[in-house]
């Protein structure tokens, strides 16, 4: 099912000649657009105050195809640079479903009217504030409706209220007469202006960064009133009237601690007993609450810097409640009894300024305290709900009622939102619009059910949501539930109303629970990847049901090229793009596997019938008797991962995948090793193999030596010359890439229990050692080569000599010269542990380093005992005396050659053959291959460092 389209009704624009003019006012003669900057985006990149990084991966949303008619964004292209441009980088408000729209810049501002008959805005006033223009700099603006003086419900005259940089409140009609002013501050600019009607009553708010003012809506409208009335027959001017009346307000100083961001009136509450008491502890832990009954409190959210949200209360006196009561039922604005001051009629000059007005504390309650900062916030219609969007990429829902946080939106940085109402007959729903800019996505979602019920990707991010405004007005009737509007305004300035169905708030996630968890059983049912299976999956409703059934069915798949048959035929779907960019994801890590699997054939042709790292003649045969044995096991695994299982346990976005866990079994492991080692089997070239794959794999380099030592000792492949030298290869690479790799093979192979596999990287170690060596000599040869002065020539002669004496001491040390000593004698262990067949003695190559040959003497003790060997054969299968044997005249070298090194059947022949060995390497071998289990052994033990 493809996701339901915004219903985006046309509602107005700005046309070519108004936006020149809008335009020219506001920057003047210098009308260049470059100096716009954003005012109602609050973007996180480049801020100062970020304290997280942009973690939003890019959602590919143009290549989404399930929003419907694509063909109208194919047909959509980008429109040249308009006039109308200055819509998105403005400060805009809007009033009575966006009838009116107030655009302010600097010190200016301009207010456009769309007649009831035309869809095209018209210019209302133009006007500026006098003055100094830094100071006079509009920081805050609002826009509500002056209601008739004896008719509460009609409306008199538009008011523009605007805050400025020097702390000053500036009130202005429609026509841009200047009405009143008042400075409520000498130290700080105006945050915010807002004008807020609940149900329960109304305010203006004054905002600030440590405090707010709440300025009495019946005091103000009299203020205005009578400036309406003075400046009409000219008897005084706006600075006579403005230092004569005084506006009756009070500054609320609420107990926080961080800068004011945001302030939402939520409107009056009755709170419980206990939270009285423990706000007259505020003021004395002896106070006591003797009203009879519980106060009103006018309550209100606010966001600060250090704390996300915070909930002021405030008492509200017996008169207040009284005017309250007033805008409410609409009786007569002026009371029989005197309050001429309260009004600011009173002749008698006792104005107090605003700014001079002393602090009210103003206790807090329910604080949600979480490292987040707010963005924007938006009060929802029935005035419960206030939506916030931090600067995590979070859009959250807080219910102002019981003060808690209800929802969570992921991945919408730098959103706009808004609330769209709808009714039906006496039934009234609310949805909540987020348009994500860095996706290019519009959403509309229920609050109740937590359902996205549209979606629509926007060809431009250079869009925006505002709000319609509502239709409010000063000491007006409080409105029930109207109608609540929110537009979109696209890349061409034109504004769209967001148009919402009523039976929309219907939809639940427990219908589509249902409904999918139908489907989900048909699916159990049907085979993989046939028609079936991709009808039953395309009628999904839910975005969850679809990736969890998308993902088990990767994990069910056994070959590459079904799994990209698999992955293209759901990219072909409507209902594709719900999945976001798990497809793609799935079809980098799908194309990772099949070019390891690919690489993993046998290379045809002739291998390698010896070394290329120049070993001894005794070695190789070691060697090669040895890796023989590699194919003799019959208990190890071969199989490796299907591509089902790698899509399940190996994801190749995180940056480190511990192999070595709890949660990964042995089997597990050893099925991951065979895959990725695989190639070397095949004609890869190690290079490209390490920097294509290995480096590529989330698993750091010891993990992948563990996995590859794992791998030598389970799995059953035969080892030849050519992969003995592509391991060598490997093994240079990883020490290249992290040094100590060798050093961490050397302490595995002493920790081995199998001598045959510790002789193997041993080796290999060697090779690697020496080909390190050799690429350094390299390096230090082609810097010798470049031309120096003169006079430091015998300088170089003599670090030349000095090079070469290191060179020939590296030659000596028992890791270089006694790799033959070392094999035999591991030989040796392998012989004598091949005697013990039913109760074989399994200990680590480091336990007997020291005690070699007491160690084959024990082994052979047990299997003379166990095989009832007489006497004489015994005697006749032990040599003479070691110092005899090397005394003996001839060749050492042709001796060497003419060893056998191989596994014999027979038991007394596996002892002669190991007694052979045993005075090569008595008594001056044994001893040099002992200091080099010593230096092995203290390597492994940290007490000496390798040479």
């Amino acid at each position: 099912m493809s996701v339901t389209r915004v219903n985006l009704e046309a509602y107005c624009g700005v046309s070519d000649e108004v936006a020149k003019q809008v335009k020219k006012y506001l920057l003047g003669d210098f009308a260049d657009e470059s100096r716009f900057e954003r005012k109602n985006s609050d973007s996180s990149d480049g801020s100062e105050t970020q304290f997280c990084k942009t973690t939003e991966r890019k959602e590919n949303v143009e290549e989404w195809d399930d929003w419907g008619d694509k063909q109208d964004a194919e047909n959509t292209t980008e429109s040249d640079e308009s006039m109308r441009n200055w819509l998105f980088r403005c400060d805009l408000k809007t009033y009575s479903d966006a009838e009116y729209l107030l655009v302010t810049w600097e010190s200016r501002f301009v207010l456009l009217r769309k007649p009831p008959d035309e869809n095209q805005y018209k210019i209302v006033c133009k006007q500026y504030i006098e003055g100094d223009p830094v100071g006079n700099e509009i920081t805050a603006s609002c826009i509500f409706g002056l209601s008739n003086v004896r008719h509460i419900e009609l409306l008199d005259s538009i008011i523009i209220a605007l805050g400025t940089l020097d702390g000053h409140v500036y009130f202005f009609t429609e026509q841009g007469t200047m009405l009143y002013y008042d400075r409520f501050s000498i130290f700080e600019p105006v945050n915010s202006l807002q004008f807020d009607v609940v149900k329960t009553g109304q305010t203006f708010l004054v905002v600030f960064t440590k405090g707010f003012f709440m300025v009495n809506p019946i005091s103000l409208k009299s203020v205005l009133y009578q400036c309406k009335v003075l400046i009409a027959k000219g008897e005084k001017t706006v600075k006579q009237i403005s230092e004569s009346i005084e506006l009756q307000s009070e500054l609320l100083a609420p107990d926080i601690k961080g800068n004011i961001i945001h302030v939402v009136f939520t409107g009056l509450q009755k709170p419980s007993t206990f939270e009285q008491y423990v706000s007259a502890s505020y003021d004395s832990f002896y106070a006591k609450v003797e009203k009879p009954s519980l106060p009103l409190y006018s309550t209100f959210m606010v966001t600060t810097e250090k704390e996300f949200a915070v909930f002021v209360w405030h008492d509200r006196e017996e008169q207040e409640k009284l005017l309250d009561d007033v805008i409410k039922y609409g009786k007569s604005l002026v009371p029989s009894f005197g309050i001429r001051k309260f009004f600011g009629i009173s002749t008698e000059p006792t104005r107090v300024a605003s700014h001079m007005r002393s602090a009210v504390h103003a206790p807090t309650r329910s604080l949600i305290l979480e490292t987040r900062i707010a963005q924007t916030v938006s009060r929802s219609p029935d005035c419960n709900y206030v939506a916030v969007t931090d600067r995590l990429a979070r859009v959250i829902i807080i219910d102002v009622i019981n003060r808690q946080v209800v929802l969570i939106f992921k991945g919408y940085r730098d959103a706009s939102v808004s609330w769209v109402s709808s009714t039906q007959d006496d039934r009234f729903a609310q949805f909540l619009t987020i348009f994500a800019p860095r996706r290019s996505l519009l959403e509309v979602w229920t609050v109740l059910g937590n359902v996205r019920v549209c979606a629509q990707h926007v060809p431009s991010s250079e869009c925006n949501v505002v709000s319609g405004g509502e239709n409010k007005m000063l000491c007006g009737r409080c409105h029930m539930h109207t109608d609540y509007n929110s537009f979109f305004i696209d890349e061409k300035g034109e504004f769209h109303r967001i148009v919402m169905p009523f039976h929309l708030a219907l939809t639940s996630r427990a219908r589509q629970d249902q409904h999918d968890h139908l489907r989900l059983k048909e699916l159990e049912q049907q085979n993989v990847g046939t028609d079936d299976w991709f009808k039953t999956f395309s009628d999904l409703r839910m975005t969850t049901s679809r990736k969890i059934t998308f993902q088990n069915a990767l994990h069910g798949l056994s070959t590459a090229e079904e799994a990209h048959n698999f992955v293209a035929r759901i990219k072909s779907l409507p209902n594709a793009g719900s999945l976001a960019d798990l497809p793609n994801v799935a079809e980098k890590s799908i194309g990772f596997y099949a070019r390891i699997v690919a690489e993993s054939k046998a290379a045809i042709g002739e291998y390698e019938k010896k070394s290329a790292y120049e070993l001894d003649s005794i070695v190789e045969r070691i060697l090669e008797c040895h890796m023989e044995r590699f194919g003799e096991r019959s208990d190890a695994v071969n199989d490796s991962l299907k591509v089902g299982e790698w899509l399940k346990h190996v994801d190749l976005s995180h940056e480190d995948i511990d192999v070595l866990s709890e949660h990964w079994s042995e089997h597990r492991r050893l099925l991951l090793a065979n895959l990725i080692f695989a190639p070397l089997l095949g004609s890869f070239q190690i290079d490209e193999y390490y920097d294509t794959v290995l480096e590529k794999l989330p698993v750091n380099r010891l993990n992948i030596v563990k996995l590859f030592y794992l791998k030598l000792n389970k799995s059953t492949n035969k080892i030849d010359w050519r992969i003995f030298n592509r391991i060598v290869e490997l093994f240079v690479n990883l020490e290249k890439s992290e040094t100590g790799v060798l050093k961490s093979v050397d302490r595995m192979a002493m920790d081995s229990k199998n001598v045959t596999l510790g002789i193997l990287l041993l080796a290999v170690c060697w090779c690697a050692r020496k080909q390190m060596r050799q690429l350094r000599n390299q390096d230090k040869d082609s810097e010798d080569n470049i031309d120096e002065s003169e006079h430091r020539e015998e300088d170089n002669k003599g670090n030349e000599e000095k090079n070469k004496t290191f060179e020939e001491w590296d030659a000596v040390s028992p890791e270089v010269e006694h790799l033959d000593s070392t094999m035999m004698c591991l030989h040796c262990v392998a012989l004598a542990q091949s005697l013990i067949v039913e109760d074989p003695c399994d200990v680590r190559i480091s336990d007997v380093a020291q005690r070699i040959d007491s160690y084959i003497r024990e082994n052979v003790a047990k299997w003379v005992v166990n095989e009832s060997i007489e006497t004489e054969v015994l005697e006749k299968l032990f040599p003479r005396d070691p110092t005899e044997v090397l005394a003996e005249e001839g060749d050492e070298e042709d001796r060497r050659n003419k060893m056998i090194v191989d596994f014999p059947e027979d038991k007394e022949t596996i002892v002669e053959r190991m007694y052979q060995m045993i005075p090569r390497v008595f008594e001056h071998d044994l001893v040099v291959a002992g200091e080099y289990f010593n230096n092995r052994l203290f390597l492994y033990s940290g007490e000496k460092d390798e040479m």
